[in-house]
């Protein structure tokens, strides 16, 4: 009778720092937190992974796209430019809405390294400027 608690306690144990490990594994996947009051990056501390530093920076500027409050923190947001000068310069944009919506918005902000310079919303036609340009990312 022993033998089966003691099977039982350590199959329960092992089941608790399966889920633990699983969960502190997800925490360092970068994704964007949102609530009603906050938004958060988690998972972007270091860029080191390849994750991180593709999906990173998007994250950081819908972080700044809410924390402006150009959008509500219920608006989803869909990044459609992605663009890199080959120096630290970022450009990023997309569309703030569900698609086909009457009332979508287009956004883009401005990236020096993992900082984000400038957040703002756009007309359609900027955006497709900003898709289609290669040097002149002014904001």
């Amino acid at each position: 009778m022993l033998s089966v608690r003691l099977a039982i306690v350590t199959a329960a144990a092992g089941l608790c720092l399966w889920g633990l490990f699983s969960l502190l594994d997800t925490l360092k996947q970068p994704a964007l937190l949102r609530s009603a009051k906050a938004t958060m990056v988690k998972g972007c501390d270091s860029l080191e992974s390849a994750d991180a530093k593709r999906l990173c920076p998007a994250l950081f500027c819908m972080k700044a796209v809410f924390g402006a409050k150009l959008v509500d923190a219920a608006t989803p947001l869909t990044i459609t430019v992605d663009k890199h000068d080959g120096l630290q310069h970022r450009l990023i944009a997309g569309n703030a809405g569900a698609a086909g919506a009457q009332d979508m918005r287009h956004f883009a902000c401005l990236l020096d390294g993992t900082q984000v310079v400038t957040a703002k919303l756009v007309q359609n036609s900027e955006l497709q400027e900003l898709a289609g340009q290669s040097a002149d990312w002014s904001l």
